[in-house]
């Protein structure tokens, strides 16, 4: 099949109207670097466009990588520090030049898979974490109520499921679990999401270290 042939499947379960207006602004999601016509046999689905992906890629002939973090591509601006054109960093040129020199499609899949609500982010990570029973969708996270649980037993069903040997977690691991936050990535306003949709816990991809805080001082 040829690459954008591929696209054109992948967006029929994932329309890029899904996405964030951001992402649909910045032209963050999609084919972002080979042509459309390539002929593909292989593809290669990854979190972000690593060096290790990459190099990959090209090891095994693979013609198009279908990745979720917009990464190289994406040109953040902040106002606390200088900022740097991405495709000015040493390493992400070598990026650039392996995927042109091995002919590597890179196809973006960032906000309309998070927001995909049968088999995108959300629906997939409750899959497998035994959650059926959702209960409303908040914008771009879900609440599920489940069978009352001890946290020490559901962080231990998360990192089952997850098939992770370390979770991070914040509260009494006898506190009785009914209802529940369930999102991705790092919201940046994790407890009060938590609060709002009157859970007694939260799950998310990553978390730094102030809602943690706000955890212990709000006890959730």
């Amino acid at each position: 099949m040829k690459a954008r042939e591929i696209a054109r499947v992948f967006e029929t379960i994932a329309p890029l109207s899904l996405g964030i207006p951001d992402d649909l602004a910045n032209r963050y999601l999609g084919i972002r670097i080979g042509s459309p016509e390539t002929e593909v046999k292989a593809v290669g689905v990854a979190w972000c466009l690593s060096k290790e992906v990459v190099d990959m890629a090209a090891r095994k002939k693979m013609k198009m990588l279908i990745i979720h973090e917009p990464g190289i591509f994406s040109t953040w601006t902040s106002p606390f520090h200088t900022n740097i054109e991405p495709l000015t960093i040493p390493n992400n040129i070598w990026k650039m030049e392996r995927l042109i020199e091995n002919g590597i499609v890179v196809y973006t899949a960032h906000t309309n898979w998070d927001n995909q609500q049968e088999v995108g982010m959300g629906p997939t990570v409750a899959k497998v974490l035994g959650f059926t029973k959702k209960v409303k969708t908040d914008v771009t996270l879900h609440v599920y109520e489940i069978k009352p649980v001890a946290l020490g037993a559901l962080i231990k069903q998360v990192k089952s499921g997850m098939g992770l040997k370390f979770v991070r977690y914040q509260g009494n691991l006898n506190k009785k679990v009914r209802r529940v936050v369930l999102a991705w990535g790092s919201m940046g306003s994790e407890l009060e999401a938590i609060i709002a949709n009157e859970a007694d816990a939260g799950i998310f991809g990553e978390l730094r270290e102030w809602p943690f805080i706000w955890a212990r001082e709000n006890n959730v």
